[in-house]
Parts: structure tokens; C-alpha cells; sequence
């Protein structure tokens, strides 16, 4: 058994310096985080975002700056939701 802690959540956006959320999100998810949900934060909403988001199994996206409150709500809906989600196996 590994020592390593994967984190319950990643809150990621999609515009970084020198990279994006997008590639971020693959490298991390690389490293054992596979199946940790992900929380965009994105400047704006376009279908192509929308599509692209869909694609990689985004599980929630929220407009920068996000609202305090809405941000939580949606945070506690994945969290809930992995509770309940059926196990991966390795």
C-alpha cells in the first residue's frame, strides 16, 4: 500500500501561467488523483469550453470570481456525491 494522499477535490483554473487547468488536470491526474473530481474556474462560458470541459469529465465548472456561497454549495454536492458513488478498482 502506497503512502501517497490523493486530495478529496481539485479546484483548478482553466487559465494558468505558461499552461492551462486543462493540461494541469491530466498531469495530475496521472500521478494517482485519477478519480478525483475537478472543479473548473473559468473567466467565461463558450460551448466550445462547455464541450471541452464535458470531454474530459469535468465535474463541475463555475464562473471567476466565484461567489463564496455557490462555490461551497457546489463543493458539498461532489463531496456528497463521492460518498455515494460506487468504488473504483485499482
Amino acid at each position: 500500500m502506497s503512502n501517497k494522499k490523493t486530495p478529496d477535490l481539485i479546484l483548478l483554473s482553466t487559465q494558468l501561467p505558461n499552461s492551462d487547468g486543462f493540461m494541469l488536470r491530466d498531469q495530475i491526474k496521472k500521478t494517482g488523483a485519477k478519480h478525483t473530481p475537478v472543479i473548473y474556474l473559468t473567466p467565461k462560458y463558450t460551448p466550445e469550453l462547455t464541450k471541452q470541459m464535458g470531454m474530459l469529465t469535468a465535474d463541475d465548472f463555475i464562473k471567476k470570481p466565484p461567489n463564496t456561497p455557490e462555490l461551497i454549495l457546489r463543493i458539498q454536492k461532489i463531496m456528497i456525491w463521492q460518498c455515494y458513488k460506487p468504488k473504483k478498482r485499482k
